[in-house]
């Protein structure tokens, strides 16, 4: 997710302009005379919708990845971590006392 977040202002811009770019291919193989009729037109165009979905939720993540704090996504996922640890020094500790 932090990787998405860096430099996601360009991410979106250059996700925004490959979706219009599919937008306009697709357009324009719907365009051809009876398209409706070609199969294999219109299994390619299947294909291509089904690329601009996943480049439209690739835009939406890095959209959504901007607006995230990457301090605050490091200590949340480093909390529980830091919790466990925490634990295991206060055994240790004890173990330590009954040793010495």
């Amino acid at each position: 997710m932090l990787d998405l977040a860096g430099d996601a202002g360009e991410k979106v811009a250059r996700l925004d302009q490959q979706v219009a770019e599919m937008q306009r291919t697709i357009d324009t193989l719907l365009t051809v005379p009876n398209a409706d009729d070609n199969s294999t037109l219109m299994a390619t165009v299947d294909g291509l919708v089904d690329k601009l979905e996943a480049l439209e939720r690739q835009r939406r993540q890095v959209d959504a990845a901007a607006f995230l704090d990457a301090d605050l996504v490091r200590r949340d996922a480093l909390g529980p971590i830091e919790a466990h640890l925490s634990v295991l020094d206060e055994r240790l500790s004890a173990v330590e006392s009954q040793l010495g």
